[in-house]
């Protein structure tokens, strides 16, 4: 098995042991997606969870889906960062790498993503906090830490969360 494979698999591994998958909404993390909509006046902020094959939303703002596919998700990308770095797309239209995406030409027509990639107790990145425009939006140093802050919040309450499950 490669490099890739294993941590893909010790990822998912990651994901399943937390239990966030077809489980009800959650009081503590939809507050925090909604309050991290409020704070950075978005029309849409994702927790996002990266499965396999789709990408789950686990709360979200300004969004009615509850799931994408992972090959299309912006989200997939952004968990690929280095420790809590955001992933920022500032232009997504005049971006060579994202423009034809459908998430981009169609609904929900992203402009401007930021998402920092949320890590389980393990370290391993299971999911997004992200912040999506449908117009180009300038996001500042202090917003992009302020968004850094806010996912380790996330990822303390999955620290809870399993402290909680091995009671």
């Amino acid at each position: 098995m490669n490099s890739r494979a294993l941590n893909e698999s010790m990822r998912l591994d990651a994901l399943h042991e937390l239990y966030l998958l077809n489980t009800c909404r959650e009081d503590d993390l939809d507050q925090l997606v909604s309050l991290t909509a409020r704070v950075f006046n978005s029309p849409i902020a994702l927790l996002s969870l990266v499965g396999g094959e789709r990408v789950l939303f686990k709360a979200r703002v300004g969004l009615n889906a509850i799931d994408a596919c992972r090959k299309t998700s912006l989200c997939s990308h952004a968990i690929n960062q280095r420790g809590n770095d955001v992933f920022l797309i500032a232009d997504a239209l005049n971006d060579q790498k994202y423009r034809d995406n459908p998430n981009v030409t169609g609904a929900p027509n992203v402009r401007t993503y930021a998402g920092v990639p949320v890590r389980s107790p393990s370290g391993a990145a299971i999911g997004t906090l992200c912040v999506i425009y449908d117009t180009v939006h300038e996001l500042t140093d202090d917003d992009l830490r302020t968004l850094q802050e806010f996912g380790k919040v996330m990822e303390g309450l999955f620290l809870k969360r399993r402290r909680v499950l091995q009671l």
